[in-house]
């Protein structure tokens, strides 16, 4: 394995890795940014002297780029996949909606964003931005995890994820 890879290089790798397969599979191209509105568009409308609707003014809807969680979590997969030749899986901790009743909060409040193994070995990962920091139930999580010998670890980005899996499969970690 390289000492450096970037995100373009691995999704040349990963490519042409799925163009080889049978039958073979679409290209891929990970998205990691989104574009997210922080202010809906507002209209304000009346009604001329024959009752017809006019807009009397109008404020443009503001977006800003965000980092797409979803994205991340599928180019993870891909490099855990691709590197390690097993799944990682997402574990979702957020809960759900059901229509008629609501959101309704998952019980696994703290649990890792993501959990794989590797050479008998138990792995979760948590998924944070630059400057984030784990929540009181994630310590507890990550706490539970290290009392039976699993391994927690927290991944800020695509460096971060290609250097644990760089790690983990080194021949000294087995």
């Amino acid at each position: 394995m390289e000492d450096r890879i970037t995100l373009k290089e691995f999704q040349t790798l990963y490519n042409d890795q799925r163009s080889k397969m049978t039958p073979p599979r679409h290209k891929v191209t990970f998205s990691l940014m989104k574009s997210k509105i922080t202010k809906k568009r507002e209209q304000t409308w009346g009604v001329d002297a024959n009752g017809v609707p006019v807009l009397i003014s109008e404020v443009k809807a503001v977006s800003k780029q965000v980092v797409d969680t979803n994205g991340l979590t599928k180019l993870y997969q891909a490099m855990w996949s691709f590197f390690l030749g097993v799944e990682l899986k997402r574990i979702s901790s957020e809960g759900n909606y059901r229509h008629g009743i609501g959101f309704i909060k998952s019980s696994n409040k703290g649990i890792a964003d993501l959990m794989g193994g590797y050479n008998g070995k138990v792995y979760y990962l948590e998924m944070k931005q630059k400057a984030e920091k784990l929540l009181p139930s994630q310590i507890a999580f990550k706490a539970w995890v290290e009392s039976f010998g699993g391994e927690y670890h927290i991944v800020k980005g695509f460096e971060d994820m290609y250097s644990l899996i760089k790690t983990i499969h080194s021949p000294q970690s087995s």
